[in-house]
């Protein structure tokens, strides 16, 4: 605005001041629109990187931690990871620790069956024990 002044009507406005509006074709203005459209293109860059080290983040730990009923979400994350961008080789690996979770998951139903039926007067019947076999050998 001004200088100091001792009274109001002492204050005079500078027009050419440091906060004199700048006319709208400077040059310098220019530049400083490169500067802005090259910080949102950091900004933009910071945090797809932000999102793809979560999404890392997130599949790491789910592979580690797959229990039944969460499987689900499991599988959300790597289509998240997929889409957001993360190595093919992770993902890869992630669905390979989904396949034979849900393998494992199906061997040990298969294994309550087989004790529920050893327990039970069909396993006494050949047929029966043959049956069981052949679905135990698919697992």
């Amino acid at each position: 605005m001004g200088a100091v002044a001792a009274r109001c009507s002492d204050v005079h406005k500078d027009k050419g001041g440091p906060q004199a509006p700048k006319p709208l074709d400077a040059s310098s203005s220019e530049g400083e629109e490169d500067d802005e459209e090259e910080a949102v293109e950091d900004e933009e860059e910071e945090e797809d990187d932000e999102r793809r080290a979560e999404a890392e983040n997130a599949m790491m730990e789910g592979m580690q931690s797959l229990k039944r009923g969460k499987t689900g979400i499991f599988k959300e994350v790597i289509e998240h990871a997929t889409a957001v961008g993360i190595a093919e080789d992770k993902i890869a690996k992630a669905e390979k620790a989904l396949e034979m979770h849900k393998a494992n998951r199906r061997r040990e139903a298969f294994e309550a069956d087989l004790r529920t039926f050893m327990e039970s007067p069909e396993f006494e019947v050949l047929a029966e024990c043959e049956r069981m076999e052949e679905q135990g050998v698919k697992f």
